[in-house]
């Protein structure tokens, strides 16, 4: 895997936010739809908010649609990380072999993978796993456990909207189990 100077929420943070712009967008599209009803407002209003507020509420179903449609898996052991690709393909880490943990952002949402978790091992190798497989089988949980894992940059990266990298964890003498 090699790591392009790219790089989510964290689920919990992600779901909240996307509850706030349904009941947003779900509040424009009511207000504008009675305003367009009774002739005082702009009748393509509606249809713009009523739109948006779809597209909140049906991305979770799209991103998971696509991961099927892929037929991506991701395999957490007390050996390492597997991730399971199309045609049988598969990227694989062992634990012992982890030496850093990144994000990588990038601007290809809401439809498309815009954020990555990139475990490293040495000479550039390593798995990158899209946040929703991430999500679907607590990837973070299992990242989260050895000692110096910032959980800050994990806040942080899940608001980027532009390409960028976020490092979690770096190996120093501990190792990650």
């Amino acid at each position: 895997m090699a790591i392009p100077g790219a790089q989510a929420p964290v689920s919990g943070v992600g779901r909240t936010m996307r509850g706030i712009w349904v009941a947003i967008f779900g509040v424009c599209f009511a207000i504008s739809g009675y305003l367009a009803i009774a002739g005082r407002g702009n009748p393509w209003l509606p249809l713009v908010f009523g739109a948006l507020t779809a597209l909140f509420v049906l991305e979770p179903y799209l991103l998971a649609w696509q991961l099927r449609r892929r037929q991506e898996d991701l395999q957490i052991t007390d050996w390492g990380v597997r991730r399971i690709l199309p045609a049988g393909k598969s990227e694989a880490i062992a634990w012992s072999d982890l030496r850093e943990v990144w994000i990588l952002t990038t601007d290809a949402g809401p439809l498309g993978d815009d954020l990555y978790f990139a475990l490293v091992a040495g000479a550039g190798t390593g798995v990158a796993v899209p946040n929703e497989l991430a999500v679907r089988t607590d990837l973070l949980a299992h990242l989260q456990k050895p000692q110096g894992f910032d959980n800050q940059r994990v806040v942080e990266a899940m608001g980027a909207t532009t390409h960028a990298r976020y490092l979690l964890w770096q190996a120093n003498a501990q190792s990650i189990r």
